[in-house]
C-alpha cells in the first residue's frame, strides 16, 4: 500500500513539474509574441496611412498610397487584432489543465504575427521608397534649378566659344527649363510617381546637355582659330616654295591643302548639328594631315642646301672611284700576263665598274634636274646618301682586291730589280772589254753581248 502511495506521489510530482515547464514555456512564447505585436502597433502605420495623410497626394502617388492603406487595413491591422485576442485567451488557460493544449493555439498566433510582419514590412518598404522619391525631388528642385540657371549664364557669357552650336544649345536648354517647370508643378501637387518619371528623363537630358556644353568649346576652338591659321600658312608657304622652284614628292599638294578647308567646314556643320562624334574624328585627322604637309614642305627646304653641297661631293667621289677602278683593272690585266689570278679578281672588278656606270647614269640625271631646278630635293638627297654608302663600299672592295694581288706585284718588282742589276753588270763588263786595253778581246768574242745590251 505504501508503494502505491509513493507511486501516486511520484506521478503527481512529475505532472506538477510538466505543468510548470509547459506554463513557463507558454509564458515565454506569449511574452515574445506580445512584444512583436507591440512593435507592429508602434510603427504607427495607421496614422501614416490615414485619410488626412492622403489628402496632399494625387495621380499615381494617390493610387499607390491608397493601395498601401487598403493592404494595411485589410491584412495587417486585422491580423494584429486577431493575434491579441487569441493571446488573451491563451493567457487565461495557463492556470488550468488547458496549459497542456495551448501549444497549438500559440502556433496559430505565431503564424498570424509572422504574416502581419510580412505584410507590414512590404508596406513600410513601399512607403520608404515613396519618401526617398519625395526627398530626391525636393533636392532636385533646388540643385537642378540652380544648375540650369548656371547653364543659361554660361551660354550668354561665352556664346563665342560655341559657334553655330549656340542656337540649338539654347533651344535644348529652353526645353530643359520647360520640363523642369512641369516637374516642379507635378511634384508640388503630390503626384510623386509621375514626377519621378519626369525627373529620370530630365536627369538624362541634363547629363547629355552638360557633356555638350563642356565638350563643344574644346572641339570648336581649333576649328575656328588654330586650323584656319595653319591652312593659310600652308597655302602661302606652298605658293612661295613653288615660286622658288621647289618640287614635292606628290603632285597635288595644293589640292590637299584645299581639302583641309573643306574638311574643316564639314566639321563646323557637324558642331552646329550637335553631332560631336564625327567632329572628334575630323579634328584628329586635320591635325595629322596638317602636320604631314608641314613635314613635306620642311623636308624639301632642309634637303635643298644639302643637295647643293652633295652634288659636287658625290661627283668627286664617283670620279675617284671610277679612276681607281680603271687603274685597278689595268694592274690586273698586266699581272694576268705573268700570273694566274685564282680569285676572279678581274670579273669582280668588272662588276664594280658596272655598278659605277649605273651610279654615274643616275647621278647625271639628278645633276641635270638639280641644275634645272626641277628636282625633288628630298628624293635626290636620299639617292645621294645611298650613293655615298655604295661608293664607300666599292672602294673597300677595290682595296681588298688590290691587297689580294699586292704580293704578286712585289714579286714582279723584285724580279725587275734583279734584272736591272744584271743588265747593269753586263753593260759595265761590256764597257770594260771594249776599252783600248782589251780591244782585241772584244773582237775575238763578238757574240758575248746581246744586241740590246750593246
Amino acid at each position: 500500500m505504501l508503494q502505491v502511495l509513493i507511486g501516486i506521489i511520484a506521478i503527481a510530482v512529475i505532472v506538477v513539474i510538466i505543468f510548470y515547464v509547459c506554463q513557463r514555456r507558454a509564458m515565454r512564447v506569449i511574452t515574445d509574441l506580445r512584444a512583436r505585436l507591440v512593435a507592429l502597433e508602434e510603427a504607427r502605420l495607421a496614422r501614416r496611412l490615414d485619410d488626412a495623410s492622403l489628402a496632399d497626394l494625387m495621380g499615381e502617388s494617390l493610387k499607390v498610397f491608397t493601395a498601401l492603406q487598403d493592404d494595411y487595413l485589410k491584412k495587417v491591422a486585422p491580423a494584429v487584432d486577431d493575434a491579441n485576442e487569441q493571446l488573451e485567451e491563451v493567457s487565461k488557460n495557463l492556470n488550468g489543465l488547458n496549459v497542456f493544449t495551448v501549444t497549438g493555439q500559440l502556433n496559430q498566433v505565431r503564424e498570424l504575427v509572422e504574416e502581419a510582419e510580412r505584410q507590414q514590412k512590404r508596406v513600410v518598404d513601399r512607403l520608404q521608397k515613396a519618401d526617398q522619391k519625395e526627398e530626391e525631388q525636393k533636392k532636385a528642385t533646388a540643385t537642378m534649378g540652380e544648375q540650369l540657371g548656371d547653364f543659361q549664364k554660361k551660354l550668354d557669357d561665352t556664346a563665342y566659344q560655341y559657334g553655330d552650336a549656340i542656337r540649338p544649345l539654347r533651344s535644348q536648354l529652353a526645353d530643359l527649363q520647360e520640363q523642369f517647370t512641369r516637374f516642379n508643378e507635378i511634384a508640388a501637387k503630390g503626384d510623386h510617381e509621375a514626377a519621378a518619371e519626369i525627373l529620370t528623363d530630365l536627369k538624362e537630358k541634363e547629363a547629355h546637355f552638360t557633356k555638350l556644353a563642356e565638350e563643344i568649346p574644346e572641339l570648336y576652338k581649333p576649328l575656328f582659330t588654330t586650323f584656319p591659321d595653319q591652312i593659310s600658312e600652308l597655302r602661302e608657304g606652298y605658293r612661295k616654295l613653288v615660286a622658288n622652284h621647289y618640287r614635292f614628292p606628290v603632285n597635288n599638294l595644293d589640292d590637299q591643302i584645299e581639302g583641309l578647308e573643306a574638311q574643316r567646314q564639314t566639321a563646323l556643320d557637324h558642331i552646329a548639328a550637335l553631332s560631336l562624334a564625327p567632329v572628334r574624328v575630323a579634328n584628329k585627322s586635320l591635325e595629322e594631315k596638317i602636320d604631314h604637309l608641314y613635314d613635306v614642305m620642311q623636308n624639301e627646304m632642309d634637303a635643298r642646301p644639302q643637295v647643293e653641297k652633295l652634288v659636287g661631293v658625290v661627283g668627286d667621289h664617283l670620279d675617284h672611284a671610277r679612276q681607281q677602278n680603271r687603274e685597278l683593272m689595268a694592274e690586273l690585266d698586266r699581272l694576268s700576263e705573268s700570273y694566274t689570278l685564282n680569285h676572279d679578281e678581274v670579273a669582280h672588278t668588272r662588276e664594280l665598274e658596272e655598278q659605277l656606270k649605273q651610279i654615274q647614269k643616275e647621278y647625271e640625271k639628278d645633276q641635270v634636274a638639280v641644275n634645272a631646278q626641277a628636282a625633288v630635293a628630298s628624293q635626290v638627297l636620299e639617292r645621294f646618301m645611298e650613293d655615298e654608302k655604295v661608293l664607300t663600299a666599292i672602294e673597300t672592295q677595290q682595296k681588298e682586291i688590290n691587297d689580294g694581288v699586292a704580293d704578286l706585284s712585289k714579286d714582279e718588282q723584285r724580279a725587275r730589280k734583279a734584272l736591272q742589276r744584271f743588265v747593269t753588270t753586263v753593260r759595265a763588263t761590256k764597257r770594260h772589254v771594249e776599252s783600248p786595253q782589251l780591244a782585241g778581246a772584244a773582237a775575238r768574242l763578238p757574240g758575248l753581248f746581246l744586241p740590246g745590251l750593246r
